[in-house]
């Protein structure tokens, strides 16, 4: 009953504390409900798909590289495996034994494993149209030339749909080096700054994008030239109506 109704990542937290100052822990309360029944090729199976929050068939043919995922996934779901289903096609564990297999996955298949999992999985995310999921989990595994190189690809895109906050979520999660590695990631991280209010920080980062034009290709340099005379504009724009407001 109480796995039913909880929802949240906040509300997990508490119930683990809640085992965990009690007699019986959350890792003794899922080994004995589902995980130790499973087979050591089964548990090497979910251990592996716990790198995304919901999975697809196809999904998991990619991370597992096991051909007869569907077949594995189809007896997890009848046998109490904790998975529910979103759509036809869509899986997801319950939030608190995602933890639990999250944590059991560091420990069976290693950082290492992990990794080329999560990698496998972005990449099957992007291809298929989640390219929001592919980023963020690109930027959780730290693979921060493959974000970027999508952020890229995808610049116009989410600017577009007003996705403004997601883009500085993203920005933020990248190491310093990787603006300056990739330009046009920080010449729209200006324009979503600017479109936010946030011109201190949409000078800085206007100040060193000019101070790179010599080092950048004519083409990126364009880009730049224009979108900082674009803020400068907007940012005008913007100023008069808070002014006329006042």
């Amino acid at each position: 009953f109480v796995l039913n109704h909880i929802k949240n990542e906040h509300e997990v937290d508490v119930f683990i504390d809640d085992l965990e100052q009690g007699n019986k822990s959350l890792a003794t309360y899922f080994s004995e409900k589902s995980y130790n029944e499973q087979t050591d090729d089964y548990k090497d199976f979910i251990h592996k798909i716990s790198v995304v929050d919901e999975f697809h068939i196809s999904l998991c043919n990619d991370i597992t590289q096991d051909q007869s995922a569907h077949t594995k996934l189809s007896y997890l779901i009848k046998n109490n495996a904790f998975i529910t289903t979103i759509t036809h096609d869509y899986f997801k564990f319950h939030p608190l034994f995602l933890k639990f297999l999250r944590n059991k996955a560091k420990l069976e298949i290693g950082d290492f494993g992990i990794l080329d999992c999560s990698i496998r999985a972005a990449n099957w995310l992007y291809n298929n149209d989640k390219t929001t999921k592919a980023i963020e989990l690109a930027l959780k595994v730290g693979q921060f030339d493959i974000a970027s190189g999508w952020i890229v690809k995808e610049l116009d895109i989410f600017l577009k749909k007003g996705r403004h906050y997601d883009y500085i979520e993203w920005v933020n999660k990248l190491p310093l080096s990787f603006l300056d590695k990739y330009p046009l990631i920080r010449s729209n991280y200006m324009l979503v700054l600017c479109f936010t209010k946030q011109f201190n920080k949409m000078n800085e980062n206007a100040l060193i994008l000019l101070a790179q034009i010599p080092d950048t290709d004519e083409s990126t340099a364009d880009i730049i030239k224009r979108q900082t005379s674009l803020v400068a504009f907007v940012m005008s724009a913007l100023i008069d109506d808070i002014s006329g407001l006042n």
